[in-house]
């Protein structure tokens, strides 16, 4: 991983963070975020947007951590927020890119 982060952030100059997860949080697929939520630039939905997505199993639902949300609001102010649609079990199934 650290040499995937040094090409990234060296060679294409591009912004990464990363995030770790702990086995007490009980997140056995949190490498996959772009299940989860998305991003969107200003010049695509008009202002920062991040689009977080419902998730089916309750054990992934644990991935959207609080500190990790607080930092992508913080990049992204506007939330559109599909989570509520897990009541109704109406899910995503296709995976996003970030």
């Amino acid at each position: 991983m650290e040499q995937v982060h040094k090409i990234l952030t060296v060679d294409y100059r591009a912004e990464v963070y990363l995030f770790n997860h702990e086995a007490y949080e009980n997140c056995p697929e949190a490498v996959f975020v772009n299940d989860w939520f998305s991003t969107h630039p200003a010049e695509e939905m008009g202002e920062p947007t991040l689009v977080l997505y419902p998730m089916m199993a309750p054990n992934r639902r644990t991935e959207r951590r609080p500190w990790i949300l607080d930092f992508l609001v913080e990049l992204y102010p506007r939330v559109i927020n599909l989570t509520s649609c897990e009541q109704g079990k109406k899910y995503l199934h296709q995976p996003f890119q970030v």
